[in-house]
């Protein structure tokens, strides 16, 4: 899924719940060359699920609703709001 970062919070997850919380991560390579500080994001959590109380907490590091560019992220916020129980 092509992910849109402009300027977000970089997650930052315990190494020994890496395998447990990070949903996905940002790919190695970017789509676009006009991206600055593409080093910093490679292969960081760009989705965290980590278990709070009773429920849970998802950080995405992106915008999924921004302004409908990247439908993939739109459908991952939708899922994340309708199938939390999952």
């Amino acid at each position: 899924i092509t992910v849109r970062y402009a300027n977000g919070p970089l997650l930052r997850v315990p190494v020994r719940r890496r395998d447990d919380w990070v949903l996905m991560r940002f790919p190695g390579e970017a789509v676009s060359g006009h991206l600055r500080g593409v080093e910093q994001t490679k292969n960081q959590p760009a989705i965290v699920d980590v278990p709070r109380g009773e429920g849970r907490v998802v950080l995405f590091a992106t915008n999924p609703c921004y302004r409908w560019q990247n439908h993939g992220e739109f459908t991952m916020l939708f899922n994340t709001i309708l199938h939390y129980n999952d």
